[in-house]
């Protein structure tokens, strides 16, 4: 299944890199999955495809080094297939928000949530949410 993922994140330099990684559950193994290099200043566009939803990692690699005083250390999403938009700041980055694809989908926003918070906790009963996601977001 294709996907895109679109940035319109205020702060972006072109040379600036996101890295997405490929979290695999249960057992939190990370696996590179690709970098997207800012070309143009605040955006930034990236097409691929995978098999599945995927839950991935971004980490923001600024060009200038500056620090990232930010108390949370990556983003974390689900991709499934379609756009899915982030929004937000450069300094911010870890707290923009999310759009489209997986978290626009009908009942999708509370199962969302949870999945997130529940992962980001150490909480690893994957199969157990997934039991309760709506099978038609599936």
């Amino acid at each position: 299944m294709s996907f895109t993922i679109q940035g319109q994140i205020d702060g972006l330099m072109p040379g600036d890199t996101l890295t997405f990684e490929r979290l695999s559950l249960p057992g939190f193994e990370y696996d590179f999955a690709f970098n997207v290099v800012v070309e143009k200043q605040d955006e930034f566009t990236y097409t691929g495809s995978h098999k599945h939803i995927e839950y991935y990692s971004m980490t923001y690699k600024p060009i200038l080094n500056k620090p990232n005083y930010s108390s949370r250390p990556i983003l974390t999403l689900l991709i499934k297939d379609g756009i899915t938009t982030l929004t937000g700041t450069a300094d911010q980055i870890y707290y923009c928000q999310v759009q489209g694809g997986f978290t626009t989908m009908k009942h999708c926003k509370k199962p969302y949530n949870w999945i997130i918070r529940s992962v980001r906790r150490g909480a690893l009963y994957w199969n157990f949410i997934m039991k309760r996601v709506p099978r038609e977001i599936l």
